[in-house]
């Protein structure tokens, strides 16, 4: 009754809105691609795929780089199964990325969950993988260490993980980068000039 989800699109936007009144940064993954595992350009996609809540308002989206073969200059690339284009990606971190029939990975070492690995139950486990919501951390991880080096002023926070990203191109935001990939030292020294 709904196919644009418009419904499901305005509780989540609510429900982050919300968040975001609270002082809460909200960081999401972007997605990572189609059912063959390519990244789709979200800006342009004809589908109208949305992927929530990371293209919603108040909420950082990120897609993941990798380098190709562990190859020098490199590891800025797209990730080949990450979602981009902007408005629908707003930066990017680390996410690794895997090329069938290569002998090099480029594996990001991550936390492991019980809930979604059941031989993680010990709570001490670590495992490897490639994805943006192994990128997406990386940037939760940089709101935190800028919020713990100057608390409290939590417009400044959002504003600096992506006025501080290094820039991927020469056109910011980039159709396909956006802001670019983050910089945690970078954002640390915009809050504290803000």
């Amino acid at each position: 009754r709904d196919p644009d989800f418009r419904q499901i699109k305005q509780d989540f936007q609510r429900a982050v809105n919300y968040a975001h009144r609270k002082g809460v940064t909200l960081v999401a993954a972007a997605g990572n691609g189609d059912s063959l595992g390519n990244g789709i350009d979200l800006a342009t996609d004809q589908r109208r795929l949305f992927e929530l809540p990371a293209q919603l308002e108040n909420v950082i989206s990120v897609g993941a780089t990798a380098p190709h073969a562990q190859q020098p200059g490199t590891f800025d690339n797209l990730a080949s199964y990450s979602n981009y284009g902007f408005p629908g990606v707003d930066v990017y971190a680390p996410g690794g990325d895997y090329t069938e029939g290569s002998v090099i990975e480029d594996l990001i070492i991550g936390a492991c969950s019980s809930y979604s690995n059941p031989a993680c139950a010990d709570g001490r486990t670590y495992s490897i993988g490639t994805g943006t919501s192994f990128a997406a951390p990386l940037v939760a991880g940089e709101a935190a260490v800028i919020e713990s080096d100057t608390p409290g002023r939590k417009a400044a926070l959002d504003a600096c993980i992506i006025r501080s990203a290094d820039k991927l191109s020469r056109r910011v935001p980039d159709p396909i980068y956006g802001f670019g990939r983050i910089d945690v030292l970078g954002g640390i020294h915009c809050r504290r000039i803000d």
